[in-house]
């Protein structure tokens, strides 16, 4: 289920990047505020929730999230020196802000923007009762397609990149230490219900 998500957006992205403007965004926020409330998708099939709230005025978007999910295997096993560890991520604790801007008039089509997250992590092992945890910083890069489904309704695929900086308590657990991470990279879907189209 989890791959199939990721899958799907990107090729949804894909699919759509014949419709995209090949100019930058030009930031335009004097209009009445529009204010909605989603979520992201992906950490539910990630076994775990996210809220978010947001404004939009004109096209330039602010958006507030609070999220978590367990952090699968397949990421986790991407630092080489953490992989077929046994190692368990789970973030307990994540808060977004995502500053968006939109490629046309309003708030549809094509966007790109910035999205600084501040997260609580619990770092188990498998076959062992210890834990450590971490606190992570990170700017993503993003890029992504809104869809309104109706005139309330929207579904916005998108893909992020960039730094993150970990502290990690160092505290071996079997012997092992979580090794940090330096970058991120993020596919997922936010589903999105405005009040007052």
């Amino acid at each position: 289920m989890k791959n199939l998500i990721q899958i799907a957006t990107t090729l949804t992205l894909f699919i759509s990047a014949g419709t995209a403007k090949s100019s930058s965004p030009e930031p335009q926020c004097e209009a009445t505020p529009e204010f909605s409330i989603g979520t992201d998708l992906g950490a539910w099939a990630l076994d775990g929730h996210s809220l978010i709230l947001s404004s939009v005025s004109g096209n330039c978007r602010i958006l507030l999230e609070t999220w978590g999910i367990v952090v699968p295997d397949s990421i986790t096993n991407l630092n080489k020196d953490n992989k077929d560890k046994g190692w368990q991520r789970e973030i307990t604790e994540g808060y977004s802000l995502h500053l968006d801007t939109f490629y046309g008039p309003e708030d549809q089509g094509w966007f790109s923007g910035l999205m600084f997250s501040h997260f609580r992590s619990e770092i188990t092992r498998r076959g062992y009762e210890d834990k450590v945890s971490s606190k992570t910083s990170e700017v993503l890069l993003k890029f992504g397609y809104k869809w309104d489904l109706t005139d309330h309704f929207s579904l916005e695929p998108w893909i992020g990149f960039g730094p993150i900086w970990e502290e990690v308590d160092d505290s071996p657990v079997g012997g092992e230490t979580y090794e940090k991470n330096l970058g991120n990279a993020l596919v997922t879907i936010h589903g999105t219900y405005k009040f007052n189209p």
